[in-house]
């Protein structure tokens, strides 16, 4: 176990100093944004864009992190800060505390978005923003010690660093047309290895179960379409998106009813999460595109 540091302690008690009302809200709304729900939600608006390549490694980075992030923590066994300081918010958090999860998970999605779009400096000063914006929250609402954001930034960076550096060595390029002929296999051992694991850990279950749905759906039925352009997030691509959303969360209000809890365990659940992530990759968009041709080739009337 890691006991907290008398510097973090003292840090934490005055960042809880300034507790007001809308310091709070803007705290909350920046944990928002280092949650799991917001980057999985971006890639799938990414995948109904057609930005199919960077969508994936969204949400392969997010399922990376989860792991990396609940083995960290099973090794330090940190527990959250005590009765001594306010917990403002305690929406489906563990009692373990190093690393923060969400201040990892930000750092590795900003590094790589950062690394793979090679972004102008403004959008990197957006992002540094954004990352110290999330781990000052998690220690303002009394989650997390100081100690534990600072670790989940140099974590997530490291691993987002390390995510597109990977994509870069030409020998990946390599292994990856050496494997192609058997990624269904592959597929179906990794869904079955993280699977196991997830009855193991029992953490994350909900989005890392869409997440693998969503990857066993666009790695197995996902045909590619070289007409297929990237869309500006304007006209009927917003309404897909919106669309998209809204049907994709209609699973997690049935696993509501089924099992009671978005944070509960059970085969149910899993399945409900995982054939989530399948409508989304591929369900949701065919039945759009056969929505657009059929209205595409309706006759248009003539006007007299």
């Amino acid at each position: 176990m890691l006991p907290p540091f008398p510097f973090e302690i003292a840090f934490s008690h005055m960042l809880q100093s300034l507790v007001e009302p809308f310091t709070t809200t803007v705290m909350i709304a920046f944990t928002w944004l280092g949650s799991p729900t917001i980057w999985i939600g971006l890639g799938l608006g990414l995948h109904w864009l057609h930005h199919k390549k960077l969508a994936v490694r969204i949400l392969m980075i997010s399922i990376i992190t989860a792991f990396v992030v609940e083995g960290v923590k099973t090794f330090f066994a940190r527990p959250r800060p005590g009765t001594e300081f306010l917990r403002l918010y305690t929406d489906g958090i563990t009692e373990k505390s190093f690393p923060s999860g969400h201040a990892t998970l930000v750092s590795a999605q900003t590094m790589h978005l950062l690394r793979y779009e090679h972004a102008p400096a403004y959008l990197a000063v957006l992002a540094a923003v954004l990352v110290l914006g999330v781990a000052i929250s998690r220690v303002y609402l009394g989650l997390h010690y100081l100690g534990d954001v600072i670790a989940g930034i140099a974590i997530g960076s490291l691993l987002g660093w390390a995510f597109w550096k990977l994509h870069q060595l030409p020998r990946i390029q390599e292994w990856k047309a050496e494997l192609r002929p058997y990624k269904y296999e592959l597929l179906i051992a990794i869904v079955a290895i993280i699977s196991l694991a997830l009855m193991l850990l029992q953490k994350e279950i909900g989005s890392i179960a869409a997440t693998l749905g969503f990857l066993v759906g666009f790695y197995l039925f996902d045909e590619e379409d070289p007409r297929q352009q990237p869309l500006a997030f304007e006209g009927l691509a917003m309404v897909k998106v919106v669309l998209g959303f809204f049907s994709t969360s209609l699973f997690v209000l049935l696993n509501w009813q089924l099992v009671g809890s978005i944070q509960g365990f059970g085969i149910l659940s899993f399945v409900v999460y995982f054939f989530a992530g399948i409508y989304a990759a591929v369900i949701f968009p065919g039945l759009w595109a056969r929505w657009i041709h059929s209205i595409q080739k309706k006759p248009r009337r003539k006007k007299r």
